[in-house]
């Protein structure tokens, strides 16, 4: 079970991660 949550964890970050890139993509554009 404390493995599955760990997992989680992980995929929660990776997709924090894809958030943060894309919204720093989204900044660059409104930007230009």
């Amino acid at each position: 079970m404390s493995g599955f949550k760990n997992g989680a964890k992980v995929g929660q970050k990776q997709i924090n991660k894809k958030n943060i890139e894309f919204v720093h993509q989204v900044n660059d554009k409104l930007q230009e």
